[in-house]
């Protein structure tokens, strides 16, 4: 919450009056040009257009509130840069961009709005290759009515093409090796169903805290230690209770943009998985994820 005040705060001090952020060529003929206009104070008089030009020939625009300013670097070891550019809509959804500097430059790579929130650029694992370290809600608006509670650092690079962004486990992982999160405060968290059939837990805040680990975890390819982690510290009601709050789980991964990463960091089956998608089964595929707590 504090980050984000203080980034709404930084957005709502823009310029009174149009001001050219960035106007600089790039290697292979690309322009880059980014420019926001303010009349007052009030974000909502704000505007933040990037325009993205090869050879004087246009390859894409970004429209929105707030954006800033690009930072270069090398992010899939390939020897060539990428530019990457953060916006934010005036309320709570950043987005980011990931500009490949390439010769033939066919498209802006970005995250949904809500999956990013902050990032920084830096060689996490000393692998020689940057990472872009996101404050991401993959997990955003979910069960509990946690509001994002999975608000978690992760690691992410442009694939070989650098035609999306994809998870790095290891740098993800490094990540938090290097900001360990005790869990000895950890107390038993009591999942059960409200009146209106809805999933509660009695301690919000610290559900929060502890399944940021949880997802972490999944995150950084250690599947069995999130299973461990929700074996020891979860308690349902009843066994319905425990397959609806598996359900959602389930459900939440598939609408993941890092849904396909998360099956190969974490060994699961795809076709098994497809199936089971397609035929509405998240029954099963909860199961499957979580057999281990059985």
């Amino acid at each position: 919450m504090r980050r984000y005040v203080l980034s709404w705060v930084i957005a709502c001090m823009a310029a009174v009056s149009a001001e050219e952020i960035s106007s600089s060529p790039y290697p292979y003929g690309i322009d880059i040009e980014i420019s926001q206009e303010g009349h007052s104070l009030q974000i909502d008089n704000e505007r933040c257009d990037i325009t993205v030009t090869q050879q004087g020939k246009l390859v894409g625009k970004i429209h929105d509130m707030r954006c800033y300013n690009p930072v270069e670097a090398d992010l899939n070891g390939d020897g060539k840069k990428e530019v990457v550019i953060k916006t934010f809509d005036g309320g709570r959804d950043f987005r980011l961009y990931v500009i490949p500097l390439r010769p033939h430059l066919r498209r802006i790579v970005s995250l949904p709005p809500s999956e990013v929130e902050f990032y920084d650029v830096e060689d996490v694992d000393k692998d020689g290759v940057k990472e872009i370290v996101s404050w991401t809600r993959p997990f955003s608006n979910m069960f509990l009515e946690t509001d994002g509670a999975a608000d978690i650092q992760i690691a992410l690079k442009p694939d070989a093409n650098a035609t999306r962004l994809m998870l790095d486990a290891k740098a993800t992982a490094m990540l938090h090796q290097q900001t360990p999160k005790t869990q000895t405060a950890y107390k038993p968290h009591r999942i059960y169903l409200d009146k209106e059939g809805y999933l509660r837990t009695d301690d919000v805040r610290g559900f929060a805290d502890f399944f940021e680990n949880v997802v972490i975890a999944f995150y950084s390819g250690k599947p069995k230690k999130a299973y461990t982690l929700m074996q020891k510290y979860l308690r349902f009601d009843h066994p319905a209770v425990r397959m609806l709050f598996c359900q959602d789980i389930a459900e939440r991964l598939n609408k993941s943009p890092f849904f396909e990463d998360l099956v190969r960091i974490n060994g699961w089956d795809k076709d098994m998985l497809d199936d089971m998608f397609r035929s509405i089964r998240e029954d099963i595929l909860a199961r499957e994820l979580f057999k281990s707590m059985d």
